[in-house]
């Protein structure tokens, strides 16, 4: 049982305790999420967003891009914090001086309900990697 006394949907549990088993998908995945994680706490370019989610999340420690999508003046872009919380935000993209908005934050297992498997496997990649950075 989860706190508050619900049940955790069993393929969301899965997903949280999902073995990897280091096929080239995962590979793959690991490879995509850790230029993300470098871009977003190395680079110039995801300064903005990082100054915004430590705002957001005092306590951010690591962060994962899970997607990040396109729109005319703006990106929508769902990132992992930590290794519990799943933030959606709206980048603009025109004003790179304006700040992201938080769209919504949602749970892990409230997430994983409307992941295809191969998004699944890309968030227990980037389950992974979020928590051997916390283990550090």
């Amino acid at each position: 049982m989860k706190p508050g006394g619900g049940a955790t949907p069993f393929f969301s549990t899965l997903v949280l305790k999902m073995k990897l088993v280091d096929s080239l998908q995962e590979k793959q995945f690991r490879a995509e999420l850790s230029r993300g994680h470098h871009s977003l706490f190395h680079e110039e370019t995801g300064a903005r967003l990082l100054a915004f989610l430590k705002e957001k999340f005092g306590q951010l420690k690591t962060a994962y891009v899970l997607q990040w999508i396109p729109e005319q003046g703006e990106d929508i872009c769902t990132i992992l914090v930590n290794d519990d919380v799943i933030a959606e935000l709206e980048v603009p993209r025109i004003d790179p001086a304006g700040e992201p908005l938080m769209l919504r934050t949602t749970t892990m297992a409230e997430y994983a309900k409307r992941l295809t498997k191969i998004d699944q496997i890309k968030l227990a990649v980037a389950l992974d990697l979020a928590r051997t950075d916390l283990a550090q």
